[in-house]
């Protein structure tokens, strides 16, 4: 197994979970630990299938 499968969806996980708090601790003006995990914009879940869907088709 190529170990591309198993970094690419951690690295999109990871970046929409970083640009997700990033933009909740904008919106509220402090931290915004509190609403790491929940749902909106950038989704954590639609980034992990959408970036294992784009790696099979390429």
């Amino acid at each position: 197994m190529d170990i591309a499968y198993a970094i690419t969806p951690f690295l999109a996980w990871l970046t929409a979970g970083t640009l997700k708090f990033i933009v909740n601790s904008c919106r509220a003006r402090r931290l915004a630990f509190g609403q790491i995990g929940y749902g909106g914009l950038p989704s954590n879940r639609s980034a992990i299938v959408s970036s294992t869907a784009a790696l099979i088709a390429f």
